[in-house]
């Protein structure tokens, strides 16, 4: 499955409500490109640290909160899994996209392949933990996790090498940040 179609899919599920937070790299500024808007983190650099701010927000909010990880970020920090696992907080989603390499840094091979990482999930606690590699599974998947408290971890398969469609987010790092915050807080 091509991770735009992936991403579209689960994007264009999020509720109103829903929290987005997006990995640095490609998958930030795709999660821009697909629909941006107010209650989206972007990510810039930090890599491996989109759960533990996911993690922050799901334990400050009560609105479910979708982190859009790859698996090259997810691996750069395991230890947030294991917070996630430990804190076990229900409204948070944690979808790693799996297409076996460093995409932002240049195609990079990861260790991901030789690695379940469903089962290191729910070794960590996850309530649920999969792996879905086309549409019609990443929507049953979507039903499961919609249905039932979470955490949830869900490893999206999908091929290396698209070209990068996505543009740089037109804001910097302080805009970003404070257009979140200020949405967060006036809720």
């Amino acid at each position: 499955m091509k991770k735009i179609e992936a991403m579209t899919f689960l994007i264009q599920a999020l509720a109103v409500d829903d929290v987005a937070v997006f990995c640095n790299g490609i998958t930030a500024r795709e999660g821009y490109m697909i629909k941006d808007r107010p209650r989206n983190f972007y990510m810039l650099a930090s890599m491996g640290h989109a759960m533990m701010i996911g993690l922050g927000i799901a334990q400050a909010s009560p609105h479910r909160v979708v982190v859009f990880d790859g698996d090259g970020n997810f691996l750069m920090n395991p230890g947030g899994a294991a917070m996630v696992g430990t804190q076990s907080p229900e409204n948070l989603v944690h979808l790693v996209f799996d297409n076996g390499v460093y995409e932002t840094t240049g195609n990079q091979v990861s260790i991901s392949k030789d690695l379940d990482l469903v089962a290191m999930a729910a070794g960590m606690n996850y309530k649920s933990s999969q792996r879905v590699g086309d549409l019609d599974a990443l929507k049953k998947a979507q039903d499961i996790i919609l249905s039932q408290p979470g955490p949830h971890f869900l490893v999206v398969d999908v091929y290396r090498g698209q070209p990068d469609a996505s543009r740089v987010i037109p804001m910097s790092p302080q805009e970003m940040a404070e257009r979140f915050r200020n949405h967060m807080l006036n809720q």
